[in-house]
């Protein structure tokens, strides 16, 4: 069984507690892998999960914000891992000896550089997020996430989807508080209908870039990143996101010298940004279709 926690879209589905079930009901029968990829939960999820499951699969970026390809896989310590002697084939061909917690002989390659540098950064990273008080980390998350909501709900052009907060058997109190916001786009030439995946793709390439030679407003210069559009359904329906990441908790290296909520304060200021220029962009969005209509 492939269990999620949590899709890009903030779902976790099935929920810890039917697992617990499960893996009670047919023990060594049932396989479940947590795809734990988005790593949106603190250490008391992923003791529990590795006591009713076969393995978390983890990053070291997207919350953490590390590099990408940082990834990894947790193994109870009572369930065996991989043949060593044998792997699955092809899983030789790129794995490293230092990869494993007992290398196996198949294995040829000494070692990974570039996994290991790159967990160096996310370890880094991650260290940084755990060094901040539980409470204070519940907090701030509370705060981005209230003005999220609360910009989102003032634009009547956005329509927040309502994404259920994680529920948890075991938490660290921050990993309750949900962390990704999905919003549909009325259509500004039919506000009845919501901007499909391919026009919502246009609007965050908008995003991404300089435009301050189409408008004369201030935020039309910033580079404003947000979460890929994502279809919903089978049908037209599609959304963007905007997700809180470990730096608005820990900070970021420009952010050594601030103070107290100095570097939250800039964090809100950059999503009051993404917003204003968002509202530029669909404000303006029959003439940018116009003046830049695929070749």
């Amino acid at each position: 069984l492939h269990a999620i926690d949590l899709s890009k879209t903030g779902i976790l589905a099935p929920r810890p507690a039917f697992l617990q079930r499960l893996a009670a009901d047919h023990g060594d029968g049932l396989d479940i892998l947590v795809d734990g990829c988005q790593s949106r939960f603190g250490p008391n999820q992923v003791k529990a999960y590795l006591r009713q499951t076969s393995g978390i699969v983890l990053t070291g970026s997207k919350f953490y914000t590390g590099p990408p390809f940082s990834g990894a896989v947790l193994l109870p310590a009572d369930r065996p891992g991989p043949d060593r002697e044998k792997l699955p084939h092809g899983l030789s061909g790129y794995s490293a000896r230092a990869d494993w917690a007992n290398s196996p002989p198949a294995v040829k390659k000494p070692a990974n550089v570039g996994l290991i540098l790159r967990w160096t950064a996310a370890l880094a990273e991650m260290k940084s997020f755990k060094d901040i008080p539980v409470g204070e980390t519940t907090r701030i998350l509370e705060r981005f996430a209230t003005r999220i909501r609360n910009a989102i709900a003032t634009n009547p052009r956005l329509i927040l989807f309502g994404t259920p907060p994680p529920e948890r058997d075991a938490h660290d109190q921050w990993d309750l508080v949900q962390t990704i916001f999905v919003f549909g786009v009325r259509d500004p030439l039919s506000p009845g209908r919501l901007l499909d995946q391919a026009t919502l793709r246009r609007v965050q390439q908008w995003l991404y870039r300089d435009l301050s030679g189409h408008f004369p407003d201030r935020v039309a210069a910033r580079i404003c990143r947000i979460g890929q559009p994502v279809q919903l359904s089978a049908g037209p329906l599609a959304a963007l996101r905007i997700a809180a990441g470990a730096r608005i908790v820990s900070g970021e290296p420009s952010h050594v010298l601030a103070r107290g909520e100095t570097h939250i304060d800039r964090e809100i200021a950059d999503l009051d940004d993404v917003m204003a220029k968002l509202e530029l962009i669909l404000g303006n969005l029959p003439r940018l279709l116009l003046e830049h209509a695929p070749p």
